[in-house]
């Protein structure tokens, strides 16, 4: 009978630590969230016990180099009116245009208009399917174009108006194919 009339206090116990973590609590970046699960993978990687040095040497040249995929600086940059790219937030909020959502599809449409500066008429020269995003740490990206016609190899992005899932991407350079 005693621990039932402790039962209400222990509930209020747990209501008042609950509501305390709630008001603390700050959910984890995309970006974050990704470090920590690479880093993860390649601490279990190199933990494992039948890896040879040379193989744990690898596992670690490739965290560095998957690292500087986001960092690499484009060989020719675009400007970039932030005045307008606030604007085409507004837009995005608005619900106009959340194409601009998708890193991939604001790549595909800049390729494009790189053959087409006139315009795009129809069918986009640089079909969505040829383009793969390498890397994405939520506020940077780039995407590789993978088709023959395209004038672009590598298109970099960011989302400069807001770092969050709501935020638009912008082209803020690319490489030229060779």
């Amino acid at each position: 009978m005693k621990r039932i009339k402790k039962l209400p206090n222990i509930l209020i116990g747990a209501a008042i630590v609950i509501l305390f973590l709630l008001t603390v609590y700050k959910p984890i970046s995309a970006k974050d969230k990704d470090n920590l699960l690479v880093a993860e993978y390649f601490i279990k990687k190199i933990e494992a016990k039948n890896l040879t040095k040379e193989q744990k040497d690898e596992l670690i040249e490739l965290d560095t180099s998957s690292e500087s995929a986001t960092t690499k600086q484009p060989t020719i940059k675009v400007d970039v009116d932030l005045a307008v790219e606030k604007k085409e937030q507004i837009s995005v909020d608005a619900g106009h245009s959340p194409w601009k959502l998708d890193p991939a599809f604001v790549a595909q449409v800049f390729a494009s208009l790189l053959l087409s500066p006139e315009g795009i008429i129809g069918e986009y020269p640089i079909p969505y399917e040829e383009i793969e995003i390498t890397a994405n740490d939520g506020t940077d990206a780039t995407a590789e174009i993978k088709s023959a016609n395209s004038i672009a190899k590598y298109v970099y992005l960011k989302r400069l108006v807001r770092q969050d899932d709501t935020g638009i991407w912008t082209v803020v350079g690319y490489d030229p194919v060779n």
